[in-house]
């Protein structure tokens, strides 16, 4: 699984500028921690998943899309 994400992370800078791939990555690792813990999967004990952890990520992803727009 490591050489499968270190090749997917090179890929993804390679095709995106470093700082797009990279936001992307750590969005996608934060919604799924987010999803493990909500669902309890793995043995994790279950965290409620609110309001201000939905704005949160709303806020990320919007964050990504205004600095791609702004750097076409």
């Amino acid at each position: 699984l490591g050489v499968v994400i270190t090749i997917t992370v090179m890929l993804g800078i390679s095709k995106l500028n470093p700082t797009t791939a990279i936001s992307v990555i750590l969005i996608s690792q934060l919604i799924c921690a987010a999803l493990i813990d909500a669902f309890g999967l793995f043995g994790a004990e279950k965290i409620a998943f609110n309001f201000k952890n939905y704005l949160g990520i709303a806020l990320m992803i919007s964050g990504i899309i205004v600095f791609k727009l702004a750097n076409r």
